[in-house]
């Protein structure tokens, strides 16, 4: 999940060029592992890894079924097929899509938000 600041026309980079790393903005102290060694990031809620791993979860436990769904797959679990379930009615694929789009969405505007701050004081 990747993003951008822009500051007076200019993209702001950083020093090692990785500057606003937004999907690793910690969004909860007690979730999921991220590949950047923390817990809780954005990404390790909402990213195509997230989703994949929540679907393997799913499918393990015998949960990501859904109407017109083979389950007994010979291919690898992706988040296609959690998107798919979910499309399906399956709800447990709904409710990790909607937590992945729900925590993505609420960062965002908390991010616009302390931009909107921080351009309205500077005038």
């Amino acid at each position: 999940i990747g993003g951008g600041i822009i500051h007076n026309y200019e993209l702001i980079h950083g020093s090692t060029f990785c500057a606003a790393e937004l999907g690793h903005i910690k969004v909860s102290l007690e979730g999921p592992e991220c590949s950047c060694g923390s817990q809780g990031c954005i990404e390790a809620f909402a990213s195509g890894m997230a989703l994949q791993r929540e679907a393997k979860r799913l499918h393990d436990e015998d949960l990501l079924k859904g109407e017109g769904m083979d389950m007994e797959l010979v291919e690898p679990i992706t988040a296609a097929h959690l998107i798919r379930a979910a499309a399906n009615g399956n709800s447990k694929a709904n409710a990790v899509l909607h937590k992945g789009l729900s925590t993505n969405t609420d960062t965002r505007l908390h991010m616009h938000n302390i931009f909107l701050l921080k351009s309205k004081s500077s005038h």
